[in-house]
């Protein structure tokens, strides 16, 4: 029913993680990153570090990829997964696919100047091998 599709989506919009996104409640988005960087930090500390010395800042490629669950950035087939584990798992999905698109990207960020990182982390539709197994391990 359409009406009932809408009203779901409506609902899921409304919720507080989109509400904090689209409002642009910054100390919510905040606590987000600020979040994000220290499971970064935890889980792929040479990242971080690599990202911490070029200047790379979580809201150049996060908040795209939060406020648009992937939408934007990866093909239509795997993002359908991130939405449904979304819709089952809550936000804490989202950022343990943030942390998964970051490892398995990792690879290609080793000895890549600023420009090359920022090319690949907002443009993630270009990456020709996406493994979605390896991405949801």
């Amino acid at each position: 029913d359409t009406f009932q599709a809408f009203v779901a989506l409506a609902n899921l919009l409304h919720s507080h993680y989109f509400l904090s996104f689209f409002s642009m409640d910054m100390h919510e988005v905040r606590v987000r990153f600020s979040v994000f960087e220290i499971l970064l930090e935890r889980q792929l500390p040479d990242l971080y570090h690599t990202f911490f010395q070029l200047g790379v800042t979580t809201d150049v490629y996060l908040l795209n990829w939060l406020m648009t669950l992937f939408a934007k950035s990866l093909p239509i087939d795997i993002t359908s997964r991130i939405w449904d584990n979304y819709l089952m798992c809550g936000e804490s999905f989202m950022i343990r696919t943030a942390l998964g698109v970051l490892k398995w990207l990792s690879a290609q960020f080793v000895d890549q100047p600023f420009e090359d990182l920022m090319v690949i982390l907002t443009h993630l539709h270009t990456q020709e091998d996406i493994d979605e197994d390896e991405l949801f391990e």
